[in-house]
């Protein structure tokens, strides 16, 4: 017979549960801060440097330094606004590099994932909306995205904001 004060489910007294939990969440911390470190690390070196890239900074200096340009990509489109603007700002903070043409893609690449778990929160709950996040992290063509400095960088981010 059990005493009223006597706890009747005595893993619950133990805390056994607790550390299987513990454990899942230290690794998906892990997991979400490594996919952050995969959109920096060597961001100047990997991948290498891109035709796509270099002529999006070429057009936004000569729109900076006011010579004539179309801002026009080798398909045929305009380059997007609000890229353009990204990258006229960052080529009015930093020396020309590689690092500072791919700085937009990452700031956005990392926004996205906060952005992605706040957004979910409150339609679908804490659980579902980390686990967005997680696989949103964890996307290989996020992690691509991200690190080249390209306008579709802003397709996930356009796409939440939607």
């Amino acid at each position: 017979m059990t005493s009223l004060t006597s706890n009747p489910n005595p893993r619950a007294k133990t805390g056994s549960y607790a550390g299987p939990w513990r454990l899942l969440i230290a690794n998906l911390c892990l997991l979400f801060f490594l996919s952050i470190a995969l959109r920096w690390v060597d961001l100047d070196h990997i991948p290498g440097g891109s035709g796509d890239e270099a002529l999006a900074a070429i057009q936004v200096r000569d729109v900076l330094s006011g010579r004539p340009v179309i801002l026009k990509e080798p398909s045929g489109r305009i380059l997007s606004p609000v890229y353009g603007a990204l990258l006229a700002a960052t080529d009015a903070l930093l020396p020309p590099s590689i690092w500072g043409l791919r700085l937009p893609a990452a700031i956005v690449g990392t926004l996205v994932l906060p952005m992605s778990f706040f957004f979910f929160h409150g339609s679908l709950g804490a659980m579902v909306a980390g686990v967005l996040s997680i696989l949103m992290a964890t996307n290989a063509m996020n992690i691509a995205y991200s690190r080249v400095g390209i306008e579709q960088c802003l397709m996930v981010f356009a796409g939440l904001l939607v």
